[in-house]
């Protein structure tokens, strides 16, 4: 009985090996640790904002590796971006946040203390899965779009130092 148990842990541990080896050939081979789309969607975000500095200059397209980017968290287990630490990055600009939209997985945005131009886009609220929102001293101004309540994951709001109005 002893050997059928250790057949059944040796026979799981080869299919857990198995599925993880083609799941990293499918996505890009085992030097690529992003999805293709989701890489994609971080280079346009970049390639809309000014940036004084080289902090996002792991942001290329010769590192396929986003999960070695700066500021870019991705889950080990899925290897979906699922973070995005930008506080203090230098971005200037007005935030295209639908270059986003292919962050299905994002659950924690931080953009506090940047200079964006404008108002938080209304598109905020198609981040689904964000649990975190951090958009502190980041230069937005205007109305809080009233579809920021629309984001039903979301358990932090930081809006602290921002020219924000509340919604009438």
């Amino acid at each position: 009985m002893n050997t059928s148990k250790n057949r059944a842990f040796f026979f799981l541990l080869i299919t857990i090996f198995s599925n993880s080896h083609s799941f990293i050939s499918i996505h890009g081979g085992s030097t690529s640790f992003c999805h293709k789309i989701e890489k994609q969607s971080l280079l346009t975000m970049k390639q809309s904002l000014k940036i004084t500095n080289h902090t996002l200059s792991s942001w290329n397209t010769t590192n396929s590796n986003c999960r070695a980017w700066n500021g870019v968290v991705c889950s080990n287990l899925t290897v979906h971006v699922h973070r995005l630490h930008l506080r203090s990055q230098s971005l200037h600009g007005k935030l295209n946040l639908s270059t986003l939209l292919d962050l299905k997985h994002l659950t924690y945005l931080d953009l506090c203390q940047n200079s964006f131009q404008g108002s938080i886009p209304s598109s905020i609220a198609s981040l689904k899965n964000l649990e975190y929102l951090n958009l502190s001293n980041a230069g937005f101004h205007g109305k809080i779009p009233p579809t920021i309540g629309n984001l039903s994951s979301q358990r932090t709001l930081v809006l602290e130092g921002s020219l924000l109005f509340p919604l009438k």
